[in-house]
Protein backbone atom coordinates (compact mmCIF):
# COMPACT_ATOMS: atom_id res chain seq x y z
CA UNK A 1 0.00 0.00 0.00
CA UNK A 2 1.21 3.47 -0.87
CA UNK A 3 1.05 6.74 1.06
CA UNK A 4 -2.51 7.69 0.08
CA UNK A 5 -3.81 4.17 0.70
CA UNK A 6 -2.28 4.11 4.20
CA UNK A 7 -3.74 7.54 4.97
CA UNK A 8 -7.17 6.34 3.89
CA UNK A 9 -6.76 3.21 6.04
CA UNK A 10 -5.86 5.38 9.01
CA UNK A 11 -8.93 7.56 8.48
CA UNK A 12 -11.17 4.49 8.33
CA UNK A 13 -9.75 3.19 11.61
CA UNK A 14 -10.08 6.61 13.22
CA UNK A 15 -13.76 6.63 12.26
CA UNK A 16 -14.14 3.27 14.02
CA UNK A 17 -12.27 4.46 17.13
CA UNK A 18 -9.35 2.09 16.49
CA UNK A 19 -6.65 4.57 17.53
CA UNK A 20 -3.79 2.12 17.87
CA UNK A 21 -4.42 0.72 14.41
CA UNK A 22 -4.76 4.22 12.97
CA UNK A 23 -1.43 5.19 14.51
CA UNK A 24 0.18 2.19 12.82
CA UNK A 25 -1.27 3.14 9.45
CA UNK A 26 -0.05 6.73 9.78
CA UNK A 27 3.44 5.47 10.54
CA UNK A 28 3.28 3.13 7.57
CA UNK A 29 2.22 6.09 5.41
CA UNK A 30 5.21 8.07 6.67
CA UNK A 31 7.56 5.47 5.21
CA UNK A 32 6.35 6.26 1.71
CA UNK A 33 5.72 9.97 2.23
CA UNK A 34 6.67 12.14 -0.76
CA UNK A 35 8.69 14.58 1.37
CA UNK A 36 9.72 15.34 5.00
CA UNK A 37 6.72 17.64 5.52
CA UNK A 38 4.24 14.85 4.73
CA UNK A 39 6.30 12.45 6.82
CA UNK A 40 6.16 14.84 9.78
CA UNK A 41 2.40 15.29 9.37
CA UNK A 42 1.90 11.52 9.36
CA UNK A 43 3.90 11.15 12.57
CA UNK A 44 2.03 14.06 14.13
CA UNK A 45 -1.23 12.25 13.37
CA UNK A 46 0.19 9.00 14.75
CA UNK A 47 1.16 10.82 17.95
CA UNK A 48 -2.35 12.20 18.32
CA UNK A 49 -3.76 8.67 17.89
CA UNK A 50 -1.46 7.31 20.59
CA UNK A 51 -2.52 10.20 22.84
CA UNK A 52 -6.19 9.33 22.31
CA UNK A 53 -5.30 5.71 23.14
CA UNK A 54 -3.56 6.92 26.36
CA UNK A 55 -0.26 5.51 25.08
CA UNK A 56 1.85 8.45 26.21
CA UNK A 57 5.27 6.91 25.57
CA UNK A 58 4.59 6.25 21.90
CA UNK A 59 2.74 9.55 21.57
CA UNK A 60 5.79 11.49 22.78
CA UNK A 61 8.08 9.47 20.53
CA UNK A 62 5.99 10.17 17.41
CA UNK A 63 5.54 13.85 18.16
CA UNK A 64 9.23 14.40 18.85
CA UNK A 65 10.08 12.62 15.60
CA UNK A 66 7.61 14.83 13.73
CA UNK A 67 9.32 17.90 15.17
CA UNK A 68 12.68 16.62 13.97
CA UNK A 69 11.45 16.30 10.38
CA UNK A 70 9.69 19.57 9.56
CA UNK A 71 9.23 23.09 10.92
CA UNK A 72 5.69 23.12 9.54
CA UNK A 73 4.41 21.09 12.50
CA UNK A 74 6.20 23.07 15.23
CA UNK A 75 3.06 24.68 16.65
CA UNK A 76 0.66 21.75 16.61
CA UNK A 77 3.18 19.00 17.45
CA UNK A 78 4.50 20.94 20.45
CA UNK A 79 0.93 21.56 21.60
CA UNK A 80 0.08 17.87 21.67
CA UNK A 81 3.48 17.08 23.16
CA UNK A 82 2.62 19.51 25.95
CA UNK A 83 -0.62 17.62 26.56
CA UNK A 84 1.30 14.34 26.72
CA UNK A 85 3.71 15.78 29.30
CA UNK A 86 0.84 17.16 31.38
CA UNK A 87 -0.69 13.68 31.54
CA UNK A 88 2.70 12.27 32.51
CA UNK A 89 3.00 15.02 35.16
CA UNK A 90 6.19 16.32 33.55
CA UNK A 91 5.08 19.89 34.08
CA UNK A 92 8.38 21.63 33.30
CA UNK A 93 8.58 19.85 29.94
CA UNK A 94 4.90 20.55 29.32
CA UNK A 95 5.46 24.24 29.94
CA UNK A 96 8.43 24.27 27.57
CA UNK A 97 6.50 22.49 24.82
CA UNK A 98 3.44 24.73 25.14
CA UNK A 99 5.61 27.85 25.06
CA UNK A 100 7.19 26.55 21.85
CA UNK A 101 3.72 25.84 20.44
CA UNK A 102 2.52 29.35 21.26
CA UNK A 103 5.67 30.82 19.73
CA UNK A 104 5.00 28.68 16.67
CA UNK A 105 1.63 30.39 16.25
CA UNK A 106 -0.66 27.69 17.60
CA UNK A 107 -3.21 29.83 19.46
CA UNK A 108 -4.78 27.00 21.50
CA UNK A 109 -1.44 26.60 23.27
CA UNK A 110 -1.86 29.95 25.02
CA UNK A 111 -5.08 28.87 26.74
CA UNK A 112 -3.58 25.52 27.74
CA UNK A 113 -0.45 27.24 29.02
CA UNK A 114 -2.61 29.54 31.12
CA UNK A 115 -4.42 26.51 32.56
CA UNK A 116 -1.07 24.91 33.39
CA UNK A 117 0.21 28.04 35.13
CA UNK A 118 -3.00 28.28 37.14
CA UNK A 119 -2.90 24.58 38.10
CA UNK A 120 0.74 24.83 39.18
CA UNK A 121 -0.05 27.94 41.17
CA UNK A 122 -2.94 26.25 42.96
CA UNK A 123 -0.80 23.19 43.67
CA UNK A 124 1.87 25.40 45.20
CA UNK A 125 -0.65 27.41 47.21
CA UNK A 126 -2.72 24.51 48.54
CA UNK A 127 -0.23 21.63 48.43
CA UNK A 128 1.45 20.11 51.45
CA UNK A 129 4.68 22.07 50.93
CA UNK A 130 2.88 25.45 50.70
CA UNK A 131 5.31 26.99 48.20
CA UNK A 132 4.03 30.57 48.26
CA UNK A 133 6.79 32.03 46.08
CA UNK A 134 6.07 29.43 43.41
CA UNK A 135 2.34 30.10 43.68
CA UNK A 136 2.90 33.81 43.10
CA UNK A 137 5.22 33.05 40.16
CA UNK A 138 2.74 30.82 38.36
CA UNK A 139 -0.29 33.02 39.05
CA UNK A 140 1.69 35.97 37.71
CA UNK A 141 2.60 33.99 34.60
CA UNK A 142 -1.06 33.10 34.14
CA UNK A 143 -2.00 36.76 34.39
CA UNK A 144 0.74 37.82 32.01
CA UNK A 145 -0.40 35.29 29.41
CA UNK A 146 -3.29 37.60 28.58
CA UNK A 147 -6.06 35.80 30.40
CA UNK A 148 -7.10 38.83 32.45
CA UNK A 149 -9.45 36.74 34.57
CA UNK A 150 -10.57 37.92 38.02
CA UNK A 151 -9.97 34.51 39.60
CA UNK A 152 -6.26 34.81 38.82
CA UNK A 153 -6.12 38.16 40.64
CA UNK A 154 -8.03 36.59 43.52
CA UNK A 155 -5.50 33.76 43.87
CA UNK A 156 -2.59 36.22 43.64
CA UNK A 157 -4.14 38.27 46.43
CA UNK A 158 -4.64 35.15 48.50
CA UNK A 159 -1.02 34.07 48.00
CA UNK A 160 0.27 37.43 49.20
CA UNK A 161 -2.18 37.40 52.12
CA UNK A 162 -1.37 33.97 53.55
CA UNK A 163 2.37 33.72 52.79
CA UNK A 164 4.86 33.57 55.72
CA UNK A 165 5.69 37.23 54.95
CA UNK A 166 2.27 38.72 54.20
CA UNK A 167 2.09 41.79 51.98
CA UNK A 168 -1.15 43.65 52.66
CA UNK A 169 -0.73 46.24 49.91
CA UNK A 170 -0.07 43.64 47.24
CA UNK A 171 -2.95 41.47 48.44
CA UNK A 172 -5.34 44.42 48.56
CA UNK A 173 -4.24 45.55 45.11
CA UNK A 174 -5.00 42.17 43.55
CA UNK A 175 -8.32 41.76 45.37
CA UNK A 176 -9.32 45.24 44.21
CA UNK A 177 -8.39 44.46 40.61
CA UNK A 178 -10.31 41.18 40.82
CA UNK A 179 -13.39 43.07 41.99
CA UNK A 180 -13.03 45.67 39.23
CA UNK A 181 -12.80 42.93 36.61
CA UNK A 182 -15.85 41.18 38.05
CA UNK A 183 -17.78 44.44 37.78
CA UNK A 184 -16.86 44.67 34.08
CA UNK A 185 -18.31 41.24 33.30
CA UNK A 186 -21.78 40.89 31.84
CA UNK A 187 -24.65 39.25 33.70
CA UNK A 188 -24.32 35.50 33.47
CA UNK A 189 -20.54 35.64 33.22
CA UNK A 190 -19.98 36.37 36.89
CA UNK A 191 -19.18 33.54 39.29
CA UNK A 192 -21.24 34.51 42.38
CA UNK A 193 -19.03 32.43 44.69
CA UNK A 194 -15.88 34.18 43.44
CA UNK A 195 -17.52 37.58 43.81
CA UNK A 196 -18.54 36.75 47.39
CA UNK A 197 -14.98 35.60 48.22
CA UNK A 198 -13.45 38.76 46.75
CA UNK A 199 -15.93 40.97 48.63
CA UNK A 200 -15.08 39.15 51.86
CA UNK A 201 -11.33 39.65 51.39
CA UNK A 202 -11.80 43.36 50.64
CA UNK A 203 -13.99 43.68 53.72
CA UNK A 204 -11.36 41.94 55.87
CA UNK A 205 -8.53 44.14 54.60
CA UNK A 206 -10.45 47.45 54.61
CA UNK A 207 -12.76 47.31 57.62
CA UNK A 208 -14.92 50.39 58.33
CA UNK A 209 -15.58 51.82 61.81
CA UNK A 210 -19.23 50.74 61.78
CA UNK A 211 -18.09 47.12 61.54
CA UNK A 212 -16.55 47.22 65.03
CA UNK A 213 -18.19 46.95 68.44
CA UNK A 214 -17.15 50.08 70.33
Amino acid sequence: MGYEDQIESARTQLQAGKYSGAAGSFKQAARSAPDPDHEAQAYLNAGRCHLADLDYTNAASCLNYALSRSVLVVGKANYYLGLVYIRQRNYDQAQEALLAAAKGGYTQATDKLNELYLARGLAALYGRSLEFASAIKYFTLAGNSGAGQPHIDYYLGLAYEVSPNPNREQALGYFTRAYERIRQLKDGQVDPQLEAQVRLELKLLTPLPDQFDM
